[in-house]
C-alpha cells in the first residue's frame, strides 16, 4: 500500500513540475510575434544617451485591446541591460489610468525575453483597452523592434493596429520621467506609431472560457 501512494505521488510531482515548464517556455505574445517575423530586425537602441538628458528614464509600453476576455499568467521583457524592471498593467493611460498590477521582472540574460508568473488573478475584458509598460532608467538598455532612425528598409516596419491572435496593439506608449529630489515624476507622454516598438514588454495569457 505505501507503494502504491508513494507512485501517486512522484506522478502527482512529475504531473506540476511539468505543467510549471509548460507555463514558463511558452512564447509571451510579443515574444511569439517577433520568433514567427524574423524579417523584424530587434537591436539595441542607437540613440545617443546625451540626446535625452534628464529625460532618459522612461517607461515604455504598448497600448492593447484584448479580442477575447483573457487571464494573464505571466509578466516579461527583453532589456538589453541587467537588473530588476519595474512592469506595470492599467486600464486607462498616462494619468487617468487604473493600476491593475505593478510588479518586477529581474533580467539576467540580454539575449531572450525573460519572464515572471502572475501569482493572483488578473483577468482583462474583451474590447477594453489596457496599457503595459516596463520603466527604464538607463536609455542605453533599450531594444528596438522593427523601423529604427537608420533603417531605412521599410519591409521591415510594424504597422499598427497589430493584431496577434487574441489581443490587438493598438499602439506603442511611452512617458518620460524626470528624477527629482529621490523620485521619479511624469513630465510627458504619449503614443506613437512609426513603425517600431521602443523597448520590449511582454505578458503571456490564457482565453477565459
Amino acid at each position: 500500500m505505501k507503494i502504491f501512494f508513494y507512485l501517486v505521488a512522484i506522478i502527482f510531482i512529475i504531473s506540476c513540475k511539468k505543467e510549471n515548464t509548460n507555463t514558463i517556455t511558452a512564447p509571451g505574445l510579443l515574444e511569439g510575434f517577433l520568433n514567427n517575423n524574423p524579417e523584424i530586425i530587434v537591436r539595441k537602441t542607437t540613440y545617443a544617451y546625451g540626446t535625452y538628458n534628464e529625460f532618459c528614464s522612461t517607461y515604455r509600453g504598448y497600448i492593447f485591446k484584448p479580442l477575447s476576455d483573457i487571464k494573464i499568467s505571466a509578466i516579461g521583457a527583453k532589456v538589453a541591460g541587467y537588473g530588476n524592471f519595474r512592469i506595470e498593467i492599467s486600464h486607462g493611460l498616462a494619468w487617468e489610468k487604473d493600476t491593475l498590477l505593478i510588479d518586477s521582472v529581474t533580467i539576467d540574460n540580454t539575449s531572450i525575453f525573460q519572464f515572471k508568473n502572475i501569482n493572483h488573478e488578473l483577468i482583462l475584458n474583451a474590447n477594453e483597452e489596457y496599457l503595459i509598460m516596463y520603466f527604464n532608467v538607463n536609455h542605453d538598455f533599450v531594444y528596438d523592434a522593427g523601423l529604427g532612425n537608420n533603417q531605412p528598409d521599410l519591409t521591415n516596419i510594424i504597422r499598427f493596429p497589430l493584431t496577434i491572435k487574441d489581443v490587438q496593439i493598438l499602439s506603442p506608449y511611452y512617458i518620460y520621467t524626470n528624477f527629482y529630489k529621490g523620485n521619479y515624476y511624469d513630465i510627458s507622454g504619449g503614443l506613437y506609431n512609426n513603425g517600431v516598438f521602443r523597448g520590449l514588454v511582454d505578458f503571456k495569457y490564457e482565453l477565459v472560457k
